[in-house]
């Protein structure tokens, strides 16, 4: 098995354990206040490895790519976590399935990679499993399942966070070669673990900042282990992400990290008791299937 692929593995399960936490532990914050948290929770183990090893010389080319790569980042953050708290982990976290797909489009626009027709059918495999993933049992019509898609809130805004993010996949490679991957993975992450309650402070009143303070003060022993959790899961996820998508094709990368999208079905079936499972694991599946055939073509 390649580094990489066992990289992008770890990455996917990091992920999809950090969905579950926040969910379960932090759905009660507010989608804005569940994004800081992501963002501030690794910060402590990231920030202080980036003196630990040679910085590289950081040309123009490289902060105009951060300067590009920051406001999608919050903004695709703001809409994970708005879908994360309002709908069910099973329907909304498959939707990043969709984003092999559409880094068909902007991994060639930005870095100049591309991958044959066979990507073609690798994209309706994904349509057909997100089909699946919306047919309920019992409601009748061969349109539903799509109506059940377009009307189904969190489905959308994952939808767009999927887009968002074949946008910040091929930046942040991109960036890694203007920089390293064992620099930029805390670098970037600890950038935004400042920039973000900054951001958040400057829109937020100082009600909502005491409010959000009172919060984490009696949310006792549940909330702040949450947070610690993710913060280690998310220093996880960063490194094994950053260096395995330095070592691949891009869309290669992507695919097998949105193997999360089958750790989500389960979580959400066991922890959530969401359902029904059938259709929406074999829809998984054929997502998955979709992924792997964008990622395999040549």
């Amino acid at each position: 098995m390649s580094p990489w692929f066992g990289l992008a593995l770890i990455a996917a399960l990091s992920t999809a354990i950090t969905d579950t936490i926040l969910k379960g532990a932090l759905s009660k914050l507010e989608p804005g206040e569940m994004a800081l948290v992501r963002f501030l929770a690794p910060l402590p183990l990231l920030l202080p490895s980036i003196f630990l090893q040679d910085i590289p010389r950081l040309d123009f080319r490289f902060w105009l790519t951060l300067t590009s790569l920051v406001p999608l980042e919050i903004l695709a953050m703001l809409l994970y976590m708005k879908a994360l708290r309002m709908s069910e982990m099973s329907l909304s976290i498959p939707m990043l399935a969709f984003t092999p797909s559409f880094i068909v489009v902007t991994g060639w626009l930005i870095l100049g990679e591309t991958v044959s027709t066979r990507g073609f059918w690798g994209i309706m495999s994904t349509v057909f499993g997100a089909y699946l993933l919306h047919l309920t049992p019992g409601k009748s019509g061969p349109f539903e399942p799509f109506r059940a898609l377009l009307n189904h809130k969190g489905s959308r805004y994952m939808l767009a966070v999927s887009l968002i993010y074949s946008v910040t996949s091929c930046l942040g490679k991109r960036a890694i070669l203007y920089s390293s991957p064992l620099f930029f993975a805390p670098f970037y992450f600890s950038f935004l673990g400042i920039i973000v309650p900054l951001f958040f402070s400057l829109y937020w009143n100082e009600n909502a900042l005491n409010r959000l303070g009172a919060k984490f003060v009696n949310g006792g022993i549940r909330m702040w282990g949450a947070v610690i959790s993710i913060g280690i899961l998310q220093s996880i996820m960063v490194y094994s992400h950053m260096l395995s998508i330095s070592l691949s094709n891009a869309a290669y990368m992507i695919a097998v990290k949105r193997t999360s999208l089958l750790f989500s079905i389960l979580f959400g079936a066991i922890f959530f008791k969401e359902g029904p499972l059938l259709p929406r694991g074999i829809g998984g599946i054929f997502m998955l299937l979709g992924v792997y055939l964008v990622a395999t073509s040549k």
